[in-house]
């Protein structure tokens, strides 16, 4: 499974107009529920879910990224919309910093091994302090969906033999 099979620059969102954690979670949830014609209920039920696990572990990273998520088993596929925030939003970051680049990820319960594997791969990445500036100087959607899909070219060249 790779970052394209569960996003694409139609998930990403560069202007969040929202300025709090539900209405921005709400935003990027509409922006799966139109763009992947989701059923209104259950874009309600998957805001829900988020919202409580944000309320159980803060989804705030570190260095401006965020990571909403929860698995619902009415989700027939994987989903990654992603937000940019010029001002930030406070969702709990490790190190303080308001969260600018939220990734939210909408995922099957139970996960499957190709959903494990690819979250572990965009686990790294997001720990990543050079990725993460990356992601955080990206100025237009195009720029952020281009960093998120540099995820997969990365591992292909590295299984080719041409990673350090």
């Amino acid at each position: 499974m790779r970052i394209e099979d569960i996003s694409g620059k139609d998930l990403m969102v560069e202007r969040l107009h929202s300025t709090s954690v539900e209405e921005a979670f709400g935003e990027l949830l509409q922006t799966i529920g139109s763009q992947r014609n989701l059923d209104v209920s259950l874009i309600s039920a998957c805001l829900t879910a988020v919202m409580d696990r944000h309320r159980k572990v803060p989804c705030g990273l570190a260095r401006g990224l965020a990571f909403p998520n929860a698995r619902l088993r009415e989700i027939s596929r994987p989903f990654l919309a992603v937000g940019m925030s010029d001002r930030g939003i406070e969702l709990g970051g490790r190190d303080g910093s308001l969260s600018q680049i939220l990734l939210l990820y909408l995922g099957r319960a139970p996960i499957r091994a190709d959903e494990r594997e690819l979250l572990g791969r965009l686990s790294l990445a997001l720990t990543d302090p050079a990725f993460a500036a990356r992601l955080r100087s990206s100025e237009h959607a195009e720029d952020l969906w281009e960093q998120l899909r540099s995820i997969d070219r990365e591992v292909a060249t590295a299984v080719r033999g041409g990673g350090t």
